[in-house]
């Protein structure tokens, strides 16, 4: 699972994409805002891994 922002200023959204193309069966997330680190979604990241392996 990655999660990114499309207007992360220190990790450009071209990256995810990238990365996801070496990460075959793995689910992006991606959001408008948020940045780089917001807490608010990584709590949302975390909270769905739980869900998932619960």
């Amino acid at each position: 699972m990655l999660y990114h922002c499309r207007d992360d200023q220190e990790v450009p959204f071209a990256m995810a994409e990238k990365t996801m193309g070496y990460l075959k069966h793995a689910e992006m997330i991606a959001h408008d805002t948020g940045g780089h680190m917001s807490e608010k979604l990584m709590m949302a990241m975390m909270q769905k891994i739980i869900s998932i392996y619960k």
